[in-house]
């Protein structure tokens, strides 16, 4: 019976952090946050360190980057790493990868390139180290990371290659949101200086969808 409903605790946890990543892919950012906090609270009794809890640690970082809202989403990134790295084994090595990609993509938003190396580096030296195909599932997350740091310092011709081995990689095992990512590095390369601050002119502020949340 306590096997059981341990297994019981450990599903209904997953379904609140999968169902929440699924929230913020629609876009439905409130619901989203609504249902990994619930899942946050429903986990309080567990290590701080467990598994599920660091996931959705880095979904709540996901989604405020989505957002805009980028300093929360370093909050809850760093709030994981630290989490994530009280158990070393296999499963929290894989969130704890995610945390540090998601710590230097947020970074890199913020134009902040040089804050993202320690963690790149970090990341690197850690990544080796799980099951393949998780390993691949990161490490394509890592190609989508490059080619946002190479956009970033405006290395247009090595962005566009990277987007492009990261996309064959991507199609491979059918990480289609991946590939979508991709596909859209071509559209913000053509984009010379000029037409990139009437876009940033235009666009709403970061802020603005954040706000819509709060």
């Amino acid at each position: 019976d306590w096997a059981r409903q341990g297994e019981n605790s450990y599903s209904r946890l997953s379904s609140y952090a999968w169902l929440g990543l699924a929230l913020i892919e629609e876009g439905r950012y409130q619901e989203a946050r609504a249902t990994l906090n619930q899942g946050l609270v429903q986990a309080a009794d567990l290590d701080e360190s467990h598994l599920l809890q660091v996931r959705m640690l880095n979904m709540l970082a996901y989604l405020h980057r989505e957002i805009g809202d980028l300093e929360a989403a370093r909050a809850y990134s760093l709030q994981a790493l630290a989490a994530g790295k009280r158990r070393a084994d296999g499963d929290n090595i894989e969130a704890t990868c995610y945390a540090l990609l998601e710590l230097a993509t947020t970074a890199i938003h913020q134009g902040q390139t040089a804050d993202a190396a320690p963690y790149i580096r970090e990341f690197e030296s850690l990544s080796n180290r799980s099951t393949d195909y998780i390993h691949f599932k990161y490490m394509n997350r890592y190609g989508l990371l490059q080619t946002e740091l190479a956009l970033a310092q405006g290395l247009f011709e090595e962005a566009l290659a990277q987007s492009t081995a990261t996309r064959q990689d991507a199609q491979q095992t059918e990480l289609h949101k991946n590939v979508v990512k991709c596909r859209g590095v071509a559209d913000r390369v053509d984009l010379d200086e000029g037409e990139q601050g009437a876009a940033l002119q235009a666009a709403p502020g970061p802020k603005v969808l954040a706000d819509t949340i709060a």
